[in-house]
């Protein structure tokens, strides 16, 4: 018998105020938080109007995916890093 979470109702309708695509809570500690707003352009993240929380969009985190994926798949030499700093630049715009 698999229960669903008491609180589980609740969530789904909340991530249904998420903007520009936003459809997943996840729940993070503070320093978690900081540390991707770190990665932002502006150094911090933008608030939802109406929950309140923080909330994160792909624009400033494509470059650090389109990286990451690009090195991986292209591997760790430094055409490999040129490669995935192409794939992240183009990623943003």
């Amino acid at each position: 018998m698999n229960m669903q979470p008491p609180l589980q109702r609740t969530a789904n309708q909340l991530s249904d105020y998420g903007r520009f695509g936003d459809s997943t809570l996840v729940h993070m500690n503070p320093a978690e938080v900081r540390g991707l707003a770190s990665m932002s352009p502006t150094g911090s993240l933008t608030i939802n109007p109406v929950t309140g929380q923080p909330e994160a969009f792909l624009p400033f985190l494509a470059p650090i995916i389109g990286s990451a994926l690009g090195t991986s798949l292209l591997g760790g030499t430094a055409l490999g890093m040129a490669g995935a700093g192409a794939l992240g630049a183009g990623l943003a715009t």
